[in-house]
């Protein structure tokens, strides 16, 4: 099945991975021309056990794993 998503951030481009392994055929619309680092970044780091409670987690650990990219 085919499936249109407006918009190429962050948000459509995991949708667009998540359909795609879910065996959809997505498409991605972006009205951007071209694709550019913006100044924003994913953080994928795992924090060391027993790590300080001040630390911060990445809250997209186990989304990304799930979508095989992490």
């Amino acid at each position: 099945m085919r499936v249109t998503i407006v918009g190429g951030g962050i948000a459509g481009l995991t949708c667009a991975l998540g359909l795609h392994a879910a065996g959809f055929e997505p498409r991605v619309m972006e009205a951007a021309r071209t694709i550019e680092a913006v100044g924003v970044g994913i953080n994928l780091l795992r924090m060391p056990y027993g790590s300080s409670p001040s630390s911060v987690w990445p809250m997209n650990w186990r989304p990304s794993r799930c979508l095989r990219i992490g």
